[in-house]
């Protein structure tokens, strides 16, 4: 199931879609030295993680 499959099938279940963060490999560095993406850098998945959860 691809990415669009996924997001099609969520948004016609009950639990709505809050915002999407895109791939980034700054992610992976994050979680492998154990730390939260929002305090390892300031890209834009980062900002996007940070606007979800306001």
């Amino acid at each position: 199931m691809g990415c669009t499959e996924v997001i099609l099938k969520i948004s016609s279940s009950t639990s709505p879609i809050i915002g999407k963060i895109h791939f980034d490999n700054i992610i992976t560095e994050a979680l492998v030295k154990g730390l939260p993406v929002v305090e390892y850098s300031d890209n834009t998945a980062a900002k996007e993680i940070k606007d979800i959860w306001q």
